[in-house]
């Protein structure tokens, strides 16, 4: 079976995803966004928690994230992945741009809270010393990858860094979510003219059926027609 290796996390402004062109892939090769001309899939950005909403039909949260370049929708199927966050903290978000109905927001993989709020500035500094990527204008957004020996230039940064690494391995390494369970049971149905609703919730454990609506109504999934559903991919 061939391994998949994981996307590096781009240091990048919330402005540059919003502004970005998200363009969708089929297969396993992963949807991006790009910046400058990168390809990004996986966003490194640090930001203040300014909103966080509850979602009626699954008691699962919303979050704004901002950045002072703007502001962006974290959001998730899984309400653990924001119980340690709160309006007002400065946090340290990797995860995955997604857009539906037009509108770009982060799938979470990682949202860290930081105590010192002084990260924020570090990152901005950061972002305007950064070189953009060979090739393009220099007076361009700064997009990199959080390479290690960056990291290394401040001890705490490292070890926030570090920390943040060691979660998203041990995170990569537990059972899928309900959420995959469900995509992965309509993937393994689906003969080429979509998978059977029923025989997915019933393939499924858990609140199988509410999930594939949430899945529907953020356009991971579509109905091919009535009683059919199908992975956008």
């Amino acid at each position: 079976m061939e391994t998949r290796q994981r996307q590096t996390a781009f240091k990048v402004r919330v402005s540059d995803v919003l502004n970005g062109k998200y363009v969708v892939q089929e297969g396993w090769d992963p949807n991006y966004i790009t910046v400058n001309g990168i390809k990004v899939s996986r966003v490194n950005i640090i930001g203040v928690i300014v909103s966080k909403q509850s979602n009626e039909l699954n008691q699962n949260e919303t979050l704004v994230l901002d950045d002072g370049s703007g502001r962006v929708s974290l959001r998730a199927f899984e309400a653990t992945d924001f119980s340690k966050v709160k309006v007002g903290d400065v946090v340290l978000l990797i995860g995955r741009p997604r857009e539906y109905a037009g509108e770009v927001y982060i799938m979470p993989e990682i949202i860290k809270a930081i105590a010192d709020k002084r990260w924020a500035d570090v990152r901005k500094i950061e972002l305007e010393l950064i070189k953009p990527a060979e090739g393009h204008d220099s007076q361009g957004t700064g997009v990199v990858k959080a390479k290690q020996e960056e990291l290394k230039k401040v001890d705490t940064e490292e070890v926030l860094y570090e920390e943040s690494e060691e979660e998203e391995t041990k995170k990569e390494q537990k059972e899928e979510t309900p959420a995959e369970r469900v995509i992965n049971s309509i993937k393994g149905l689906d003969n080429g003219d979509g998978a059977d609703v029923d025989a997915v919730i019933k393939n499924s454990s858990g609140n199988a059926e509410e999930i594939i609506n949430e899945l529907l109504r953020r356009g991971d999934i579509f109905e091919l027609r009535p009683g059919k559903i199908k992975v956008l991919e």
